[in-house]
C-alpha cells in the first residue's frame, strides 16, 4: 500500500465544489505533485537493491513538439543511458494541461523510444495486440494486424 504524507489543498480549491473543469484539473495536478516525490523515492529504493542508479524525466507533449525542448530531452536521455542510469520516464502530470498532455503510457513510451533513437519498442500488455481504440471500453475497436514504420 502506498501511503502519502498528508497535504493541504491550495486555499482556492474546494473539494465539494470541484465540478468546475479548471478546479478538477488543479486538484489532479496538486495530487500528482504531492505523489511524485514519494513515487520516485520508491523507484530509487527498489532499484538500489540491485545497485542500479535511476534518473527521473518528466515529459509533456510540448517537450516533443518544441525543437529545443526535444533536443534537450533527447540529450538528457542519452546522457543517462550512456552513464548506465535507468531513466524513469513519466508524464509531468503536475503541469500537463489538456493541450500538452500525452495521455497514456503507450504513447509516452513511443515518444521515449523516439527520444532514445531506439530501433524497437516492446510493449508488454494484457491485450492481444495493437487496437484502433481501447478494446476494454470500445467494442468497435479493431485489431491492427500490420504496423508499418518508415
Amino acid at each position: 500500500m502506498l501511503l502519502l504524507p498528508l497535504a493541504r489543498l491550495p486555499p482556492d480549491v474546494n473539494i465539494s465544489a470541484t465540478r468546475n473543469f479548471r478546479q478538477l484539473s488543479l486538484l489532479n495536478s496538486f495530487w500528482a505533485a504531492v505523489g511524485q516525490s514519494r513515487l520516485i523515492q520508491l523507484w530509487e529504493q527498489l532499484f538500489s537493491i540491485y545497485g542500479i542508479h535511476i534518473g527521473q524525466m518528466l515529459l509533456t507533449r510540448a517537450d516533443m513538439e518544441d525543437r529545443e525542448r526535444f533536443l534537450n530531452a533527447r540529450d538528457m536521455l542519452r546522457a543517462l543511458l550512456d552513464n548506465h542510469i535507468v531513466p524513469i520516464i513519466n508524464e509531468n502530470d503536475a503541469v500537463a494541461t489538456v493541450e500538452i498532455k500525452v495521455g497514456d503510457n503507450d504513447n509516452l513510451s513511443a515518444l521515449a523510444a523516439i527520444l532514445a533513437g531506439a530501433d524497437k519498442l516492446l510493449l508488454l500488455t494484457d491485450q492481444q495486440g495493437l487496437f484502433t481504440a481501447d478494446p476494454r471500453s470500445n467494442p468497435q475497436a479493431e485489431l491492427i494486424k500490420d504496423v508499418l514504420w518508415r
